[in-house]
Formats: structure tokens, sequence, C-alpha cells
């Protein structure tokens, strides 16, 4: 075994191995957050490049496919490094999804690395059969629910062939237990009463599409009225001066400890003096990875498949319907510190759809690790410990 390995991950990332090549190298992999998605895809290609080598097969080549220009230009080739399988990227090209559609060469092995982020548009080429392979892996630890990309995955016969869930992984011992402690919130009298006048309108607009005596064409108009209502309504809840000043107290009383915060807009993240995001440079990214910051906020989920270290607590400050698994590839950024616990705070503004959103995030959660807090309850506590 190399160096810079985990013997347990290793045993773990190796029965997967065994998967892939029982499937010939064609499948998803749902492996959490912190499971070692990475070496599994360079393991599978060292496997099928001796296997090339073995047959004296010409090797055309691997492609693996990132969504972060940091990682295609820093991580995955350093990680390559770490392993002690340097040798294998003069025949790799590794590339970022938004340059997926202009592939034309034929590949032994593409990795789609957090498949997630498939489209129809960056997966032209697939569809169009103007991209040939022997095999292609796709890794992810929050898995989408999105109907175009079921299409996708289905025309291209991906299906998943292993499963590792974050319960799953904590059993093994892989990553950090934790907690989950959804901080609920009152949206101030302002804001409380657009989004009371909200609901109303986009409550009613869905009733009309369910009209039989009303005329397609109106009911289709209602239906357009009632998602733009709803954009208005989710704008609000996320820029939501209160989500701004729960997340300050809660970064303020936890400035001890090493952490992550994430929120949805640029703005926001702006106003801390440690934050990263697509346009802000690396300076402060880079400050905490290195140990010389003890937080970092971030837009969104700040930059799928990085990782920044063990840490003590995520603040996760944008729910979502988690399609697309925000929620939880947040804080799963912070499942590291095995034996110490993650603690994870979750900001719900009461009475709003964030609640729906939560219960969903939750869903598969173990009650027993989920605590419900009122904001208001924090700020005492604090104030008085």
């Amino acid at each position: 075994m190399e160096n810079n390995v985990d013997p347990l991950r290793d045993q773990e990332q190796q029965k997967v191995l065994e998967v892939v090549k029982e499937n010939n190298f064609h499948g998803l992999l749902d492996l959490t957050l912190r499971f070692g998605k990475t070496r599994v895809g360079i393991l599978a290609i060292e496997e099928m490049f001796n296997r090339l080598n073995r047959l004296s097969i010409p090797v055309s080549g691997f492609l693996w496919v990132t969504p972060d220009v940091n990682l295609r230009d820093v991580d995955i080739p350093n990680d390559f490094k770490k392993f002690g399988k340097e040798h294998l990227l003069k025949h790799i090209d590794i590339i970022c999804y938004n340059s997926l559609k202009n592939e034309t060469k034929h590949r032994n092995l593409i990795i789609l690395d957090e498949y997630q982020h498939i489209t129809m548009a960056n997966m032209y080429s697939f569809l169009t059969n103007k991209i040939s392979y022997n095999g292609i892996l796709g890794f992810t630890g929050t898995k989408p629910r999105n109907r175009d990309k079921a299409f996708i995955l289905d025309t291209l016969r991906l299906r998943s062939i292993y499963t590792v869930s974050m319960e799953d992984a904590v059993g093994l011992d892989l990553i950090s237990n934790f907690v989950v402690k959804v901080i609920k919130y009152d949206l101030p009298y302002d804001e409380a009463i657009v989004h009371r006048n909200l609901n109303k309108k986009i409550d009613a607009l869905w009733e009309q599409t369910k009209d039989p005596e009303l005329l397609p064409s109106v009911k289709n108009s209602a239906r357009k009225s009632a998602i733009h209502l709803g954009r208005r309504r989710t704008k609000l809840i996320y820029e939501s001066k209160r989500k701004l000043e729960v997340t300050k107290f809660l970064k303020e009383s936890l400035k001890d400890k090493r952490g992550l915060i994430f929120l949805p807009r640029k703005a926001m993240v702006e106003q801390f003096d440690s934050y990263y995001h697509s346009t802000s440079g690396n300076e402060h990214y880079l400050d905490f990875k290195q140990n010389k910051k003890n937080h970092l906020v971030l837009v969104k989920a700040g930059g799928t498949g990085h990782t920044y270290g063990p840490m003590d607590f995520v603040i996760v400050g944008q729910i979502t319907r988690d399609i697309t698994g925000l929620t939880t590839q947040a804080w799963g950024r912070g499942l590291m510190k095995k034996g110490h616990p993650l603690e994870v705070y979750i900001l719900c503004a009461k009475g709003t759809v964030e609640e729906q959103w939560v219960q969903s995030t939750l869903e598969n959660i173990e009650d027993y690790r989920v605590e419900y807090v009122e904001y208001t309850e924090v700020v005492n506590d604090v104030e008085n410990s």
C-alpha cells in the first residue's frame, strides 16, 4: 500500500474497486463526502492502465471531469502525486464540466467527478455519440434528483453500483461523528409582512392551475407567475437581515473554534474578514487551508469537491430543496476529524418554506442527531455563560 493512505479507508476503497472491476468500469459510485472518491478514481485508472499494458492494448487515454478550476489545476494533480501515481498524469486530461461538450476523442475511461453537475448542454457529445469510451465512472456524495440528469444517466446506462452513506461512514469510523442543531429564527417584521403577502399570492395562483374551468393558457400563465413569485420569496429568505445577524452571532460565539460558514450571496460573505467565492481570489482560502485563519465564509457549497481539513463546526445559511445536495455538501466539508464530533448549525426562518427544505435535507439523518433550537435561546445561553 502506498504512503499517505489510512489502512481502514484503503480497505473500504479496495472493496469499491472490486465492484468497479466486476462492472467493467462502468457505473455510478454514490460515496459520502470525505470517503476518498478521488483515490478510488485514481485506483480505477491505474487498474485499467495496467490491464491494457498486460494485454498489449494501446492506451487511448483517460478523461477526468471536475466542477472546479482549483480541483482541475491543483487538488487532483496533487492527489496523484500524494498517492505516488504521478506517472499516470501524462495519460490523463483533466477538464471542467463547461469544456466537456467539446470532447470527441476516444477514452479508455472517463471519470465524472461530482456527476450531479452533468447537464443536457455539457453532455452533448455523449448524447450525440460524438465521444466514445470503454467505461464511465461517476462519483458523488450528493446524488442528483433532477429528471434531466436521470434521463442522461439512463441514456448512458449508468446506474448506482456502490453506495456508502454518511451514516455508513460514521459506523466504519471513516469520518467524524456529527450533531445537527437547527437554529430557528423569526423574520424581521417588515420581511415577514412581505413574505406573508407573497405566500397568499402564490397559493392563489397554484389554485388557479388546478381549476378545470380555466383555459390551459390561463393556467399556464398562473403557473409561470407562481414560479416567479416563488423565486422572489426565496430571495427574501436568503437575503434576510436576520439570517446575517444570526450568522454573525454564531460566528462570534464560536470564534475560538475552527469552522466553515455558508451563505447564499457574495455581498453577504464579504461582510466577514475571511471569505471565498468565484471572484474573490484565493488569499483567504489558502490562509484557512494553512490554518492561518479559524474560519472561512463561503457562497453556497464552497466549491464542490474541495477539502478544507479538520474542523469543529459548520454553519449552513443556505438551505435548498437539496436537489443537488448543497446542504449536505456544506457540512460534509467538516466530516474529517475522526473521534471529534462536528457541530452542524443549520439556519431556518420560521413560518417559511425553508422549514420544508430543512426536513427534506434531514430526511436521511437519524433523529437522535438533530436538535431544534430557538435563536433567542441560543442568545440567552451565550450571554449567560
